[in-house]
């Protein structure tokens, strides 16, 4: 993929850059909203930008 900043990203899907910061550092849950713009942009499923990990998966059938 080539290289995208953040400020590129954030101006073509409406989203602040902190935001899009935030998301990639794990420091915010992405919405659904978000998580279908910059799904759409890359033309990649929701599941293939942000997949679940087998830790996260495991976690939600022990709780």
């Amino acid at each position: 993929m080539n290289k995208l900043s953040q400020n590129k990203l954030a101006d073509e899907l409406g989203i602040s850059r902190r935001t899009i910061s935030m998301i990639e550092n794990g420091e915010q849950n992405v919405s659904l909203d978000y998580a279908y713009r910059i799904s759409a942009y890359f033309n990649l499923l929701v599941q293939e930008v942000f997949p679940e990990t087998k830790e996260k998966s495991g976690q939600a059938n022990t709780e």
